[in-house]
């Protein structure tokens, strides 16, 4: 009787691909400078002859010192025994350096194996196979929102990325190997009606038996997936079984769990962690699975529901789901909530009473202000006057374009709130002018954030360098906005040309008083040394912000 032998797999496809680098170097270094009069050892530097991409020259100088010789190999195969199928690329790199006698090696296989036995996919890696005891080997069970079969053929496509040009590689040949694959699985070939990567995922679960819904594509790229140990508790049913170890539960969730077209856990837990179970139960099917099809990962540590009223808790709960459609940015919600908790802590009698978009803008500016006079205090940037005036005159195109200058906390926190992004925080930066340029109006929310940076050149002569022009939520602008920034930006220029520029001024307004700082340059910055001068407050107290990094608002 003859010995069966397990791990013997026949090949059905293989290609294998080599690419060439010679790279010829002169046996000689030229000296272009006059050597001292002290000898010293020279520091040789090879200078290159040619190149040559063919496999008769890498063979001629592969022991040529004078050379640097590389060759890289892949080999995509699919093998299949009688237990498993499986298509396995492999990577040989081979090189050595010009002046090194010595060549360094690398190698890694990668390969997705489909279990015919156990109806199990699972991947893996094995780097520098060819050390045998020094290799690094990994394999798991494939997740498929892992897309391990996209992974796979990702990899061959960047490792082949260029070699078309040596006419080495058809981008074909990896997709034949995948559609050999499939083809090569029993019982495949009945969901030919579904995408070549996703009949896969659906031939493994009703392989097991497991009672998949309508919507079942919904879920396949949720990252984690219920076992097999899920199942059998579920009765097989896999809504049942991913509402079990998500702690999921209620007749109203498997309802609207059947219906959505996307599956994001992360934002159901972050906005029951919010607003609690008991209350997002009570809204209808439509606005839960709008939750579970967003994309809206925050965290908080408050838990609403003990902290508001019921009224406020309502209201809260109108402004997250336009911070959930996208009209109000979530980082701006989240500041509300906590403005509520400190301000509440300081004694301060609030209420959330805002509801829509307008009224959520009005009573933000009015937290952001109250909260900063326990904290920094109202500020307030003071320029010369003349300055200022400057910005009064409007930029007539074909739309009327209107510059407004920033100068308090409540300008800075308004603009934030209009814009979606941190201009706020940049109210006491020394060195920044922050101008809002409003199409149509001066007080319209259609509007550019823009910095100008105040430096020195090499004379000491104020500058005033545009570095930042951003819109809404810090997304680039239209160009039609090119040619009214182009008029804002000779406004400034001319004016540096005919009137003196007076640096800023800082007001700050506490429940102490008010204060009044100047800005001055700085020529040493340990912390920035690249920038160079720069400006500061001459007291350390409102200097946090001098020295931060200039990166979007």
């Amino acid at each position: 009787m003859g010995l069966k032998v397990p791990f013997f797999m026949t090949t059905i496809f293989e290609k294998i691909y080599r690419n060439y680098y010679t790279s010829l170097y002169h046996n000689y270094s030229s000296i272009d400078t006059v050597l001292p009069l002290t000898p010293y050892r020279l520091k040789s530097s090879w200078t290159l002859n040619k190149e040559d991409n063919t496999e008769e020259a890498f063979e001629k100088n592969y022991g040529n010192l004078c050379s640097e010789v590389l060759l890289k190999r892949i080999i995509i195969k699919l093998e299949k025994n009688d237990d498993k199928i499986s298509m396995k690329l492999f990577y040989y790199v081979n090189s050595r350096r010009v002046g090194k006698k010595f060549f360094r090696k690398s190698t890694m296989c990668k390969y997705v194996t489909y279990n015919l036995k156990t109806n199990i996919l699972y991947h893996g890696e094995i780097t520098n196979y060819h050390l045998k005891r020094k290799c690094y080997k990994k394999v798991r069970t494939s997740n498929f929102s892992d897309s391990p079969i996209q992974k796979f053929i990702g990899f061959f496509n960047t490792l082949t990325y260029g070699l078309a040009e040596y006419n080495l590689f058809t981008k074909d040949d990896i997709f034949n190997l995948f559609n050999l694959f499939l083809q090569n699985i029993p019982g495949l070939e009945n969901y030919m009606n579904i995408n070549s990567q996703d009949r896969l995922y659906k031939f493994i679960l009703d392989k097991r038996g497991v009672k998949l819904p309508n919507n079942w594509l919904s879920f396949k790229d949720s990252p984690i997936q219920p076992k097999k140990v899920d199942y059998k508790k579920n009765d097989f049913k896999y809504i049942d079984a991913l509402m079990n170890i998500h702690n999921l539960s209620g007749d109203k969730i498997r309802r609207v769990l059947h219906q959505v077209n996307s599956f994001n856990i992360n934002t159901w837990n972050s906005v029951a962690s919010l607003f609690g179970l008991d209350y997002l139960k009570t809204k209808n099917d439509n606005f839960i699975k709008e939750i579970f099809e967003t994309s809206y990962f925050q965290h908080s540590e408050y838990f609403l529901p003990e902290l508001f009223t019921k009224k406020e808790l309502n209201n809260s709960f109108e402004i997250f789901k336009q911070s959930l459609l996208g009209d109000i940015d979530p980082f701006t919600f989240f500041d509300h909530i906590r403005f509520y908790v400190k301000l509440k802590g300081y004694g301060e009698k609030i209420k959330w009473s805002s509801r829509t978009y307008t009224e959520f803008n009005e009573e933000h500016l009015i937290w952001s202000d109250l909260y900063s006079s326990y904290t920094k205090g109202k500020l307030k940037r003071i320029y010369g006057q003349s300055f200022i005036d400057l910005f009064d005159t409007k930029i007539v195109l074909e739309d009327d374009y209107f510059p407004v200058i920033l100068l308090t906390s409540t300008d800075y926190n308004n603009e934030s709130a209009v814009q979606s992004n941190c201009v706020r925080t940049y109210v006491d930066r020394a060195a920044s002018v922050i101008i809002s340029l409003r199409k149509g109006s001066n007080t319209s929310d259609v509007r550019a954030s823009i910095e100008y940076l105040i430096n020195t050149d090499d004379n000491e002569k104020i500058k005033l360098k545009r570095i930042q022009t951003l819109g809404k939520y810090n997304y680039h602008l239209d160009t039609i906005w090119n040619e009214p920034i182009k008029m804002l930006d000779k406004m400034v220029s001319n004016y540096l040309k005919t009137k003196v520029f007076d640096l800023p001024k800082l007001e700050k307004e506490t429940k102490k008083g008010i204060s009044i700082f100047n800005s001055e340059f700085v020529t040493t910055n340990e912390y920035a040394p690249e920038m160079g001068y720069y400006l500061k407050w001459d007291n350390s107290d409102v200097n946090n912000n001098c020295l931060l990094p200039y990166i979007d608002f």
